[in-house]
Parts: C-alpha cells; sequence; structure tokens
C-alpha cells in the first residue's frame, strides 16, 4: 500500500465523522418547524464562551397553574416537553408534556427548578454567538431596548436549535448590517 493511501486510509474515518455531524445538523434544520418565541433582556459577561448576545427565553419561566400539566410528578433534572400555541408576535405555551405527542409541537428541555407556582425549565438555547465586530443589541443604551425575538427550529423529537434572532422584526444579520461598525462614524 502506497504511502498516500495509507494517509487517507488514516484520515477517513476523522472526515466522515465531520461530515456526518454537519449532515444530522443539515438535516435537523430542513425538517424541523420554525417558531418565534419572546426573549427576555438580559446583558451577557463571559469572555472565555466568545462573543454572543444572550437570549434568554421568557418560556423559561412557566406559570404552571396557567398550563395544562400532564407531568406534574415531574422532579428537577427530568425532561419535559412544553407544547406551543402560534400567537403574534411569538408563541406562547400551552401544556407541559412528560413525553413528545403526535400531532403537538414541544420544546424538549431540563426541568431545572419546581414550586407550586413557577418551574424553571432549561432550554439551552440561550446564546446567539455573533462576530466579534458585530453589534449587541441586548447591550444597555440610553434609549428603550429593542424588541428581541428568538427564531427557534424545533423537530418531531422536541430539540431546538436558536436559528436566528429577529430585532424589532428584522432578522438579525439585517439589522447588523445598518450598525455603524466599531471606529466608524455615522
Amino acid at each position: 500500500m502506497n504511502s498516500t493511501l495509507k494517509f487517507w486510509a488514516a484520515i477517513a474515518p476523522s472526515v466522515l465523522a465531520v461530515a456526518a455531524i454537519a449532515v444530522r445538523a443539515e438535516l435537523h434544520l430542513a425538517r424541523a418547524l420554525e417558531v418565534r418565541l419572546e426573549v427576555r433582556p438580559y446583558d451577557p459577561m463571559d469572555a472565555l464562551s466568545g462573543r454572543y448576545i444572550a437570549a434568554p427565553l421568557a418560556i423559561t419561566t412557566l406559570e404552571i397553574g396557567a398550563l395544562r400539566n400532564e407531568c406534574d410528578g415531574a422532579q428537577p433534572g427530568d425532561s419535559v416537553w412544553v407544547a406551543l400555541e402560534p400567537g403574534e408576535p411569538w408563541w406562547t405555551p400551552s401544556a407541559v408534556l412528560c413525553a413528545p405527542q403526535a400531532g403537538t409541537l414541544a420544546l424538549r428541555g431540563v426541568l431545572r427548578d419546581r414550586s407550586d407556582a413557577l418551574w424553571t425549565v432549561d432550554y439551552e438555547l440561550e446564546r446567539f454567538y455573533i462576530p466579534h465586530y458585530a453589534a449587541d443589541p441586548s447591550a444597555p443604551t440610553s434609549g428603550p431596548r429593542p424588541q428581541i425575538i428568538a427564531v427557534v427550529r424545533i423537530d418531531e423529537g422536541g430539540a431546538g436549535l436558536l436559528s436566528d434572532l429577529l430585532i424589532e422584526g428584522e432578522p438579525y444579520a439585517d439589522w447588523n448590517a445598518r450598525q455603524p461598525q466599531p471606529g466608524e462614524q455615522r
């Protein structure tokens, strides 16, 4: 076996593994339904994670008495599915489920804390990474904060992917293109 063939035989499993990860992510996006969820304002401060916009979802805290609760026995650490209903300008929770149900769009999360009135659910969708030079709509300013809505793609099993942010109804990339760049005068 010549050295070129040995080289490709050695790296092929690694290349195939990376390609499989990329294909899986693309298939997830292609088959997932898109929903829009309300984001609560929050200013991130984490120098080790890279530059991101924190996008804590309003549905992280659920008023459990206002929802149909089919998962009353859930304990912190358990997976729960939060059924969503369309609304304007964002979708809202309607029920808490112990498992995904056919015909119901539900986002999977992990129950982090619960009381009689409030449940806290972590969906692991709270960071929208941006380039180091990009504008941050959640940064403190002298004026009012813009409305930020998370665009989340949810597959049939409830897995979510934060695919975009809408800033005052406009996709992040379009909004950012209109913002002054560092050192730029407008």
